[in-house]
C-alpha cells in the first residue's frame, strides 16, 4: 500500500469514526449446535472528527483523489470532471468507484464554491447550489453517507484485494448507497446507474468466521458438511492445493456446496491480512 494512503487510513482508524466493514465474529459447530466463540470490533481512538463533518469529508476525499491519480489516472487530469470522464468503467468495481467519485465531486465542489449550500444533519447530507449556470444538488441519507465513506475505505485499504469476495461486498454496499440517494443533479446526464441484479451480493454489516467447518472435497464439489441451516452471513476460510480460500456462505448452494471450478476461479484469497 502507498505510504501516504496507509498513513491517512491509520489516522482515520485513530478517530471515533467507523469505516471498516464488515465487523467480524466467530462461531463453531459442535454436535450440531452453534457456539459463539467471540465477537470482535475495533476499538476507536479518541480523536473526534464526527463533529467536524467538513474536515472528515475533505480528508477522505483527498485520499480518494490521490488514490485515483496514483493508481488509475497516471496522466494527472487537471479537473475533477476530466478525471470522472476518464475513469475506466469496464468492470463493476470500476463503475462503482467512478460513481462514488461523482458523488464526492458534488460535495467537494460545493464546499469550495458555495459552502453555505452544504448541510450535514442527523438525517444525512444536503447540497443545493448553482455554479456557472449549472445546478448541483444532492440528498444523501445518513446511512447512505456512512456507506459512501465505507466504500471509499474498502477501495483504499485493499483489504480483500479485488477478488470476488471484494466485489460481492462492494455490490451490496453500492446498491444500498443508491437507496440512500433521493436526489442527484450535476453537470452529467442521467442518474447513477444500477448494477446487474443477478450479481452475487453478501451481507456487509457483520459477518462470522466459521472456525471448524467439516469440509469434504471430491472431484467436482466442495461441501461444508456441518454448516448451519439458519445463517448465511458467515465465511469459510481454508487451504486447498497450497492456496488460501475465503468463501461466503451466500455463494454456497442449499446443500452447502460449491463447484470446485467456481471455487478456484473466484474465491482464492488475495490478502493474507484478511480476518
Amino acid at each position: 500500500m502507498n505510504e501516504i494512503i496507509k498513513n491517512g487510513l491509520n489516522f482515520l482508524n485513530t478517530t471515533n469514526t467507523q469505516l471498516k466493514t464488515p465487523e467480524f465474529g466467530s462461531f463453531s459447530v459442535h454436535e450440531g449446535k452453534r457456539c459463539v466463540q467471540f465477537c470482535s470490533t475495533d476499538t476507536f481512538g479518541q480523536a473526534n472528527i464526527e463533529n467536524v463533518q467538513n474536515f472528515k469529508f475533505i480528508l477522505i476525499f483527498s485520499l480518494l483523489d490521490y488514490y485515483i491519480d496514483l493508481k488509475l489516472l497516471p496522466n494527472r487530469y487537471s479537473s475533477f470532471r476530466k478525471k470522472y470522464l476518464n475513469l475506466n468503467t469496464s468492470s463493476e468495481d470500476k463503475l462503482i468507484l467512478q460513481q462514488v467519485y461523482r458523488v464526492a465531486k458534488i460535495i467537494r465542489n460545493c464546499l469550495v464554491h458555495n459552502p453555505s449550500a452544504l448541510t450535514f444533519s442527523d438525517d444525512g447530507l444536503s447540497v443545493n447550489y448553482s455554479h456557472m449556470g449549472t445546478n448541483f444538488s444532492l440528498e444523501l441519507s445518513n446511512s447512505g453517507l456512512n456507506l459512501f465513506y465505507k466504500i471509499i475505505y474498502l477501495f483504499l485499504s485493499e483489504t480483500y484485494g479485488k477478488n470476488e469476495y471484494f466485489l460481492a461486498l462492494i455490490r451490496s454496499m453500492y446498491k444500498d448507497l443508491l437507496i440512500g440517494i433521493s436526489k442527484l443533479e450535476d453537470d452529467f446526464e442521467g442518474n447513477i446507474p444500477p448494477l446487474n441484479t443477478e450479481s452475487l451480493c453478501i451481507a456487509y454489516t457483520s459477518r462470522d468466521i466459521f472456525s471448524n467447518p467439516d469440509i469434504e472435497i471430491n472431484t467436482d464439489n466442495l461441501t461444508i458438511k456441518n454448516a448451519p441451516n439458519n445463517q448465511t452471513n458467515f465465511d469459510i476460510i481454508f487451504d486447498y492445493k497450497s492456496k488460501k480460500f475465503r468463501v461466503p456462505a451466500e455463494a454456497l448452494s442449499s446443500e452447502h456446496s460449491i463447484p470446485v471450478t467456481e471455487l478456484e476461479a473466484k474465491w482464492i484469497s488475495q490478502n493474507e491480512e484478511e480476518n
